[in-house]
């Protein structure tokens, strides 16, 4: 894998799936290239959660492209230690928190707030509502905060909790992207069906 742009791009972040988990799936170059054209420059300063963050492709990803700070959340120790070793290779291990932690637990006793929040779950957990409930219930997500997740392209995850409004979802083969954003409002179908990067 490679990050696509910003002050790294072309960087390597060298990984061999089998040395982890068979069942391992980094977000691919061409899904990872359509979060950050969907986010365009609102990236920038931004305070970034990667969830079941992995292999931190699109924590690293977001850094490069202007986030001001990059929280990762990951429960597998030994994908933990390649994290803290890719962001000593890219010398960015300063402006990254790299947390080893269950995301659920996590999300119970954080008090930090984030600007954008990106979720990559396993594709067969249905945990989505779960999610989506508990960031708002906690105040995770600043007041016009995105919300992504990165889920299989066969689920229907569009249903909302309470102030949390879904914009779109965009499919890629079997991944799909589903956009919510906190507080936003729908002002009427020709909105609905704008790129989401003209709504945000």
């Amino acid at each position: 894998m490679k990050i696509i742009g910003g002050a790294q791009k072309g960087r390597l972040i060298k990984i061999k799936k089998s040395k982890f988990n068979k069942n391992l799936r980094p977000t691919s170059n061409k899904v990872r290239k359509a979060i950050f054209d969907i986010l365009q420059d609102r990236i920038k300063g931004r305070k970034f959660l990667d969830l079941f963050a992995g292999t931190g492709a699109v924590g690293f990803e977001a850094l490069s492209r202007g986030a001001n700070k990059v929280t990762m959340v990951e429960s597998n120790k030994e994908l933990i230690h390649f994290m803290r070793d890719t962001a000593i290779s890219l010398k960015c291990i300063n402006d990254v928190i790299i947390i080893h932690d269950d995301v659920k637990r996590f999300l119970k006793v954080t008090d930090n707030v984030y600007d954008i929040i990106f979720v990559d779950q396993p594709y067969e957990s249905d945990d989505y509502e779960f999610i989506k409930k508990i960031i708002m219930e906690r105040d995770i997500l600043f007041d016009n905060g995105i919300l992504i997740f990165e889920h299989s392209s066969r689920k229907d995850i569009s249903n909302i909790y309470s102030n949390l409004q879904y914009i779109k979802t965009y499919k890629y083969g079997d991944s799909a992207l589903s956009i919510f954003m906190k507080g936003y409002q729908i002002k009427g179908k020709e909105d609905e069906d704008c790129n989401i990067s003209g709504d945000i």
